[in-house]
């Protein structure tokens, strides 16, 4: 199965009908339980809605022809009540971060919560977490932890452990000596164990279009926050300035506010690699775009190109990690 798995992930052209999702974990105790094979597929021709009436590579071989910001701006506003309307209807709804440091939480319990674990908190979950140095492995083991046995999710990555490049980078090099024992514990006792399937491939962009088209899986991205851009957030500061004819100076950045005007001020401060955690929860190949969570901020949904997530997701420090859950 895992043979399978890494050849859908790494074929340069995908079967078009069918690729093994992740593996299946069987609901035993806590220290016992093993993961073990699924027969859940992703198709690769849209059949949800209206919007997805396309064969997805048709889409894509439209997509082509690249967009002037202009002609974007007004494509989004037209559709933007439908993708309102996605949001509004999918079962994994919007939960904020508390701090600086618990955005990777916050994504676990959305996901936890569209599982019917509707009294989960943040809180909950650092409380469980014991530590505010969470790694991509913590969120992982949160989610076996607590999703009931018939969930699905696979945890892709570049890097099974700890990156020794990571102890250049600033947004590491505080904690990285203290967490190293820890981090490299759970990835072995994940892999002695069996309790979390850990594949390590970089997800391409097409396989992650193709898991988020349908809106029956989700993916929670590690990614650099400083290459995060909305365009409905950016559209949201636009017709604020026309209304208040402010200058943009006098605006917040892209629409940010609580927690990622925090991040937004080290943006400022600091040139280096920001690590924050997104959830995407769809794909519009009619305008290629991600529809995301993003745990920063209070706007229930955000929307940024395929182009910008996969440079969000790219940058070094992220270690392309990946954790893709089946609702």
């Amino acid at each position: 199965m895992f043979t399978k798995l890494q050849s859908f992930l790494t074929s340069p052209e995908p079967n078009k009908d069918t690729g093994q999702a992740a593996a299946q974990p069987e609901l035993q105790s806590l220290d016992r339980r093993t993961r073990r094979p699924t027969n859940a597929t992703v198709s690769s021709e849209s059949t949800v809605s209206s919007d997805f009436n396309t064969p997805f590579e048709q889409q894509q071989q439209q997509q082509q022809r690249v967009l002037s910001r202009r002609e974007l701006r007004q494509l989004v506003a037209h559709r933007l009540p439908d993708i309102q309307r996605l949001s509004r209807l999918h079962p994994v709804s919007k939960v904020l971060q508390q701090t600086e440091w618990d955005c990777g939480l916050a994504n676990v319990c959305m996901i936890l919560r569209s599982f019917g674990l509707a009294t989960c908190t943040v809180l909950q979950l650092e409380h469980d977490v014991q530590t505010q140095s969470v790694w991509t492995i913590d969120l992982a083991f949160l989610l076996h932890k607590h999703l009931p046995d018939h969930a699905d999710f696979t945890y892709y990555t570049t890097c099974v452990g700890v990156n020794p490049q990571h102890a250049n980078n600033e947004f590491y090099s505080m904690e990285i000596d203290e967490d190293f024992s820890r981090v490299i514990a759970l990835f072995s006792k994940a892999r002695v164990e069996r309790l979390v399937q850990i594949v390590e491939v970089k997800i391409s962009l097409l396989d992650l279009k193709r898991f988020l088209v349908h809106r029956q899986y989700v993916a929670l991205l590690l990614v650099d926050s400083r290459c995060l851009e909305c365009v409905d957030c950016e559209q949201r500061q636009q017709q604020a300035k026309g209304r208040h004819k402010r200058s943009l100076s006098e605006m917040p950045r892209r629409g940010h506010r609580g927690v990622l005007g925090w991040l937004t001020r080290r943006r400022i401060s600091n040139a280096g690699f920001i690590g924050h955690y997104v959830l995407l929860i769809a794909y519009i190949p009619s305008l290629d775009m991600f529809v995301y969570r993003d745990p920063a901020i209070p706007e229930e949904f955000c929307l940024a190109s395929a182009s910008v997530i996969d440079s969000a997701r790219s940058c070094p420090g992220t270690d392309h990690d990946c954790i893709i859950v089946k609702l």
